[in-house]
């Protein structure tokens, strides 16, 4: 897994994405959160999260060869979180647990309404703003007027956008990947090490893979491109190990 210094950020190519996943339409999401970070995946997921699992050690689930469950977690600031823990084999009722989402306006109800316990794409973002989105394509989004009309590129009073995932950061920052595989961002001169990624990313017409950006501060990110490409920076993020992370993508994604 050679490394390359000539980008401003650990990067890593790791290999190109194979089409073949135990769960093919759930893929795996990444979470990061001032200190706290959890990378759910269908092999493995884990991280460190406090609040959630009432431990300041990295927790790690082994959803193959342990108990059988599916770890399924989107994290959000100030304490928020959507967790969901599902039997792989489907013979047990899942469980749901959620940190006051009805700060997050209406996503509740949406997420009741369509009898969702897992979505295709959920992500959490400042200020209460988020976007989620269903496997049958029916979204749901609390966000700026800037965002809608520049990222998701509807009217205010839309219902739905031609977006497949939009991620949030601070200060009104977004990236956002469409349903034809193209994507484009307004990073508000933030996260810059990402910004040149992604302009050589989309020069390359790479797709997203997964991507997350600090819900806290203006730095840290964490992202993986459809070629295999791994990227990083995350600053003074506390037991995060950027090998272990490497390792990770490789097995969710069956490099």
């Amino acid at each position: 897994m050679p490394a390359s210094s000539n980008l401003p950020c650990a990067t890593t190519r790791i290999g190109a994405m194979s089409s073949a996943e135990t769960f093919p339409d759930e893929t795996p999401t990444l979470s990061l959160c001032g200190q706290d970070f959890f990378f759910t995946g269908h092999v493995t997921s884990y991280g460190r999260v406090p609040h959630v699992y009432l431990d300041h050690d990295i927790v790690r689930f082994d959803h193959m060869n342990e108990n059988n469950l599916t770890e399924y977690l989107v994290l959000g600031p100030k304490g928020h979180y959507f967790r969901l823990t599902r039997s792989r084999e489907g013979d047990e009722a899942a469980n749901t647990d959620t940190s006051n989402l009805e700060d997050y306006c209406g996503i509740v109800e949406f997420l009741d309404e369509h009898d969702v316990e897992r979505p295709a794409f959920l992500y959490l973002g400042p200020d209460n703003t988020y976007y989620v989105r269903t496997d049958d394509g029916s979204e749901k989004w609390v966000l700026s007027e800037d965002i809608v009309r520049d990222a998701l590129q509807v009217t205010p009073t839309a219902n739905q956008s031609g977006a497949q995932s939009l991620w949030l950061g601070t200060g009104g920052s977004w990236v956002v990947q469409y349903r034809n595989g193209s994507f484009n961002f307004d990073l508000k001169g933030r996260y810059v090490a990402l910004e040149r990624t992604l302009e050589l990313a989309r020069d390359d017409e790479l797709r997203i893979s997964a991507l997350a950006l600090d819900l806290l501060g203006d730095k840290s990110f964490a992202i993986v491109y459809d070629n295999g490409v791994v990227e990083h920076e995350t600053g003074s993020l506390r037991d995060f190990d950027p090998t272990g992370f490497e390792v990770w993508v490789e097995e969710q994604w069956d490099l």
